[in-house]
């Protein structure tokens, strides 16, 4: 996965590699990757929960 300098996603198939990879590492879907324009136009991101039930995302503004 690439990720740019403050932590964030810098492609789609990175949005979709982080959720995959909590997904294998136990983590819960908590929102599968996809467009969420009611974010902000062209917001692109999957979240997933933590073992302690924290919501961890991943975005790129496509």
């Amino acid at each position: 996965m690439k990720w740019a300098d403050d932590g964030a996603a810098t492609s789609k198939a990175a949005v979709e590699q982080f959720h995959q990879a909590g997904i294998s590492g136990g983590f819960q879907c908590n929102g599968e990757p996809g467009v969420r324009e009611q974010y902000a136009p062209g917001y692109y991101a999957a979240f997933l929960l933590d073992p302690d039930g924290n919501n961890v995302e991943a975005v790129v503004y496509l």
